[in-house]
């Protein structure tokens, strides 16, 4: 009993690997294994708590870098002009448009941010949607969007799952943003959209790139808030890191598994696996 108060105590004050030796087969040595037992899960607990905490930091001090830098360019340009440093009508016309386009940005990290922080409490009532329906007008919309990429589709028809439909268009139209973005500006951008496998239950939507590619190191931070593989500030190139992260947290709302494979310089493979969904197996529309 004093072995066990000692670990006791040694634990109050914050040694939480304490364990206390086997102390026998009666009820003192059950007591023993309990007491061992419940030191692993404070132990356990304790980590994920200081995971959480250091996740939340890192989340908080990435925010606070990524809204720093416009707006110390919105301050800089603007101190500028008003300052009279610059007079020519051109060059306070490019100040503007910069100034303009800082303070958009910002306007776009809130608003994703707003989104990432509702879907946490977010409660959907799960319908009838239209997959495959819904993927083909996302495609043109894109198509009419974006110059320069071509779409390849293998999409069977008549394919219906349970979902949310604005989740699941947000879903699908971010990690086709993200395909885009895995190719140089000047590149051909071929992207392949899939909807045609199963497995037992379930139906896989598989987005395909064939562009940059990852390393197995950038493919696990790749859904870290903020993580972008392009550091151009160019942010029509960079994207500002939040896609994927949104991406994976909808998918949790909708019971869809998120999956990501990719080779660099060869592309990259995301696929949504849905656990539901009722449909006729019709031959692939290509």
């Amino acid at each position: 009993m004093k072995k066990l108060g000692k670990a006791v105590d040694k634990i109050s004050k914050g040694d939480y690997k304490t364990r206390v030796k086997k102390l026998g087969r009666d009820e003192v040595g059950k007591l023993s294994n309990s007491f061992n037992e419940m030191a692993s899960s404070v132990e356990k607990n304790i980590e994920e708590i200081k995971r959480i905490a250091e996740n939340r930091q890192n989340f908080i001090n990435d925010i606070s870098h990524e809204i720093r830098t416009p707006l110390t360019s919105i301050i800089g340009y603007s101190s500028l002009i008003k300052n009279e440093k610059v007079t020519d009508i051109s060059t306070i016309k490019e100040y503007s448009k910069k100034i303009n386009e800082e303070g958009n940005y910002l306007n776009l990290i809130s608003e994703r941010l707003m989104e990432i922080v509702l879907l946490d409490n977010k409660k959907i009532d799960l319908q009838t949607v239209y997959i495959s329906l819904l993927l083909k007008d996302i495609i043109d919309n894109m198509e009419f969007d974006y110059e320069g990429v071509r779409f390849y589709q293998e999409i069977r028809n008549n394919i219906e799952i349970e979902s949310d439909e604005t989740l699941l268009k947000s879903l699908i139209t971010n990690i086709i943003k993200n395909a885009i973005m895995a190719y140089k500006e000047y590149e051909l951008k071929k992207i392949m959209i899939v909807l045609n496998e199963y497995i037992e239950d379930k139906i896989i939507l598989k987005i395909i790139d064939y562009g940059r590619g990852m390393t197995q190191e950038q493919l696990r931070k790749i859904t870290e808030p903020f993580y972008t593989l392009n550091k151009d500030r160019n942010r029509k190139i960079s994207g500002m890191g939040l896609g994927l992260p949104l991406c994976v947290k909808i998918c949790e709302i909708l019971n869809a598994e998120f999956k990501i494979e990719s080779k660099l310089g060869e592309g990259t493979i995301v696929s949504i696996i849905f656990k539901t969904f009722n449909g006729e197996e019709n031959n692939a529309s290509i």
